[in-house]
């Protein structure tokens, strides 16, 4: 007991050091995160679409194991386009816009979930690009390599995502902010007694 009462009396005395720890992290996480955007969640689906009518072997090799292969590397390959940073840039481009890609987290096998930060009027042009730029490129990637099946994506919308709000991490960021001037107040009189 006798020791925790040493610990309050010299957090006491270094008063200001907290103080300046604590204002430190408020001000950091106002900066870092005053400016949050909203992030908003769609789900990604590969759909099957078909045969690819140019191959003429696809009437004797497309059975249900082909069905089952083709679909599982077509879900790779369209994780892999989603987490590319170029999706970012040519929405960018083409619409002169602020919305990205945040996250994408694999739901079940065929569907992803992409999270995306941006301005909520440009969310439905967002998701009929992503729509059509993907199973443009899943279309290109079947013919260069001769698939036989032929896959898209259905993008659908599922809302605005929870997110914390400012106060959560300015009183984080205090606390944190806190503890560090606490560190270092027991620091400076460690080598201070020493």
């Amino acid at each position: 007991m006798k020791e925790l009462r040493d610990l309050v009396n010299l957090l006491k005395k270094q008063w200001l050091i907290l103080g300046l720890g604590a204002l430190t992290g408020f001000i950091l996480a106002t900066f870092v995160f005053a400016n949050q955007k909203s992030l908003f969640s769609f789900t990604v689906s590969l759909v099957h679409d078909g045969v690819i009518a140019e191959s003429a072997q696809a009437q004797y090799q497309y059975d249900g194991y082909y069905y089952v292969e083709t679909s599982r590397l077509f879900n790779d390959r369209l994780g892999r386009i989603l987490r590319d940073s170029s999706l970012n840039y040519s929405f960018g481009n083409a619409f002169e816009s602020s919305v990205k890609i945040s996250r994408v987290d694999k739901l079940s096998f065929g569907d992803w979930q992409v999270i995306v930060s941006g301005k909520p009027d440009t969310l439905n042009e967002y998701s009929v690009f992503i729509e059509d730029k993907v199973s443009q490129m899943l279309g290109d990637i079947a013919k260069d390599t001769g698939e036989y099946a032929a896959f898209k994506v259905k993008v659908s919308y599922q809302g605005e995502t929870e997110t914390k709000p400012l106060e959560y991490y300015l009183s984080l960021g205090t606390l944190l902010g806190f503890l560090f001037g606490a560190f270092s107040a027991l620091l400076r009189d460690y080598f201070k007694g020493h």
